[in-house]
């Protein structure tokens, strides 16, 4: 069946959202910058979520997240994914909103099923929804981190056996079933960080489709927070772009903090305060305290000079 005829049977009619509407996390910053801007948090909060990450910033991966506020049953994708229960046979929230968008022939399928586990998930047609298919995952009741990663987990690997290149997911367990919103979206980033750099020509999009206040506020401030998971986008360019050329010396190459005294004159110190931070490599300095730097020039980038080899 024909994209076209395929449109002609959906629901939702004409209010499908093509994923070709859907930006990528980068574009949808720039969009947003004042939403986001608003739940902004501290220095000490961003260093203390960051602390013993391993990830590093990713512009390639940033090109595959989206968020989207909305409905989850009019996104054209791939699979959009429900928070089912153990029966598979619809209930309320997105599950019973899934159904009923899907049609009668999408209960059936769930029905020949045998139910799921809690972590689990399984695939069926997704008949009268724009989306192709729909993944059932089970999350748990209360704030149970290994269950609710194994959701997010077994979701995307059922989307990369049935060769499913753009899913979108709701808030899984964080209605009725109690899970605390702010802990889930820490379970979730990462586990779809891991996911996509272990399948990394599997998906085109992974979208969050959010719906209440509190999770978009939540999204907006973790993805804002956590560079290291999604790097916010062209973070680096733009805030090179914003630097004051008075800091840039002859060379082009130094300036990146306040003062074209703490550049050196291979154009390469001057990020920290102080001009005695950097080194005679002109590497150093990133800190606030020249001990914090190796003879290399390679510390004192973080918080905390502990976490620097």
């Amino acid at each position: 069946m024909s994209q076209q005829q395929r449109r002609q049977q959906y629901r939702c009619g004409d209010k499908y959202q093509p994923l070709s509407t859907i930006p990528d996390w980068p574009k949808y910053h720039d969009k947003n910058k004042y939403m986001i801007n608003k739940v902004q948090v501290g220095q000490n909060e961003t260093a203390k979520m960051l602390y013993g990450s391993v990830y590093n910033p990713s512009i390639h991966l940033n090109s595959k997240i989206s968020v989207v506020i909305g409905d989850i049953t009019t996104l054209e994708v791939d699979a959009i994914v429900n928070a089912a229960n153990n029966s598979l046979l619809g209930g309320g929230g997105v599950d019973g909103a899934i159904h009923r968008a899907a049609g009668h022939s999408l209960y059936q399928e769930c029905r020949a099923l045998g139910g799921c586990d809690t972590g689990d998930a399984k695939i069926t047609a997704g008949y009268h929804l724009p989306a192709r298919y729909v993944i059932h995952t089970v999350g748990p009741m209360g704030e149970k981190p290994s269950l609710l990663e194994s959701c997010y987990r077994r979701s995307l690997q059922t989307a990369v056996d049935n060769n499913v290149r753009t899913i979108a997911f709701p808030c899984i367990s964080t209605g009725v079933y109690g899970y605390p919103n702010d802990a889930a979206v820490k379970v979730v980033l990462p586990i779809i960080r891991t996911m996509l750099e272990a399948n990394p020509d599997a998906f085109d999009r992974v979208v969050f489709c959010l719906f209440l206040q509190v999770d978009i506020d939540l999204y907006h401030k973790i993805q804002e927070i956590q560079e290291t998971l999604y790097y916010i986008s062209q973070g680096a360019t733009e805030k090179s772009e914003r630097i004051n050329r008075k800091t840039d010396n002859k060379d082009g190459r130094g300036g990146c903090g306040t003062d074209p005294k703490t550049d050196d004159k291979d154009g390469r110190g001057g990020c920290g305060t102080d001009p005695k931070t950097d080194d005679k490599g002109g590497r150093g300095g990133c800190g606030t305290d020249p001990k914090t730097d190796d003879k290399g020039g390679r510390g004192g980038c973080r918080f905390d000079p502990k976490t620097d080899d």
